[in-house]
């Protein structure tokens, strides 16, 4: 076994099996998967097998230093001005999905028996399906769910639901009969978003400056908001002032930083890392038998997230393309949102998507804790 004190040489493993999973990501195989869950099961296989520790010193400043400069990070593109601008109908329609799905995932919590950690799990679940895997990671350091049992599996049945999910959504989108029940305004998908044609051609890879110019940002959104939730007497929940205080910046100054390139594949890493830290720490007949009340809660998720977004369609009159797209960035994120927009031809649809899912980013964390504390 790799001695835990050798954060070197534990965090060259650890690179390692990141790369492996992304690498796995494009296979065939492992497209069906996210390279997020095969980082997990990897760092579990390795630690049941005495490659990596089970605990170490490295982890320990992961979650403490590397989750809240990877949601700096993330959020530094999160300017609410530009979300309010080019969302238009979609943010509507997201909105509603939000309420459906925390709706949901209380109900679910009221309903069922998640074990003594059900105010956690549904917690974390309201989080991701709001935001995404960046608000799992914030909500449960916010709240203090350490178990990686846990955490790992409601990781995995997240990605497998997920999955299903996007699955069952492309199927049903592309039956006439749902083309037919939300129809308004269809004539306009096929037309492009300048807005995004713009941007690709202005796109640019990231210069050393950006690098650094982020982590330094970073780096001091996250020093300023431990010191104002310390003083403020909110120091468990630091990073929720991360939240605010990033896009506070990221509105105020967006100029600046929609020049700013790079800041995402900083934070990616780090998220790489932190769930690979869960990973190592795995039970797998725990992560196994923790599964079916899991899978009943996001089906509650699921159910309250549908519910709103029919009767959203309906009265608000929003088309298929709309719908789907705000589900996705709401269910999946907004990478999942753009890639559907574009998979479908909707590329005026492209940014409102990509918009409304950063917006999922920024609430995402304080619905996530908000349940908690409503449910404990």
């Amino acid at each position: 076994m790799m001695d835990s004190d050798k954060p070197i040489a534990l965090l060259g493993l650890m690179a390692g099996v990141a790369y492996l999973a992304i690498w796995v990501e494009k296979t065939k195989i492992g497209r069906s998967l996210s390279g997020v869950v095969v980082a997990v099961f990897v760092a579990a296989a390795l630690s049941q097998f005495g490659v990596l520790p089970s605990s170490a010193p490295l982890y320990d400043n992961i979650w403490s230093y590397g989750v809240p400069l990877a949601i700096a990070l993330f959020l530094l593109k999160a300017d609410l001005v530009g979300i309010y601008r080019e969302s238009g109908r979609i943010l509507a329609a997201f909105a509603l999905g939000v309420i459906g799905a925390t709706g949901g995932a209380y109900v679910g919590a009221m309903l069922l028996d998640a074990g003594p950690l059900e105010a956690e799990i549904a917690a974390v679940f309201a989080a991701t399906y709001t935001g995404g895997s960046l608000n799992f990671a914030a909500t449960a350091e916010a709240i203090g769910f350490t178990d990686s049992t846990q955490l790992a599996a409601a990781l995995a049945v997240d990605n497998i639901m997920g999955t299903l999910l996007l699955v069952a959504m492309i199927y049903f989108v592309k039956r006439q009969g749902l083309q037919n029940y939300f129809p308004w305004r269809a004539a306009e998908l096929e037309q492009s978003s300048r807005e995004h044609i713009e941007a690709e051609a202005q796109a640019r890879r990231p210069e050393l400056g950006d690098i650094f110019a982020a982590l330094a940002i970073g780096a001091g959104i996250c020093v300023i908001s431990s010191t104002l939730a310390t003083v403020m007497g909110y120091g468990s929940y630091s990073i929720l002032f991360v939240t605010v205080l990033s896009v506070l910046l990221a509105t105020l100054f967006r100029d600046f930083f929609s020049r700013l390139s790079g800041e995402e594949l900083i934070a990616m890493m780090l998220m790489y890392f932190f769930f690979i830290a869960i990973g190592v720490d795995v039970s797998l007949p725990n992560l196994l038998n923790g599964s079916p009340s899991m899978v009943g809660l996001i089906l509650f998720i699921f159910f309250g997230h549908f519910l709103f977004l029919y009767l959203a369609g309906r009265f608000l009159k929003l088309n298929y393309a709309e719908l789907l797209v705000a589900s996705v960035a709401c269910i999946l994120g907004p990478p999942v949102a753009a890639a559907i927009a574009g998979l479908f031809g909707w590329r005026s649809l492209l940014v409102p998507g990509v918009m409304t899912g950063i917006l999922g980013y920024v609430i995402g964390t304080f619905i996530g804790v908000g349940l908690f504390t409503l449910i404990s």
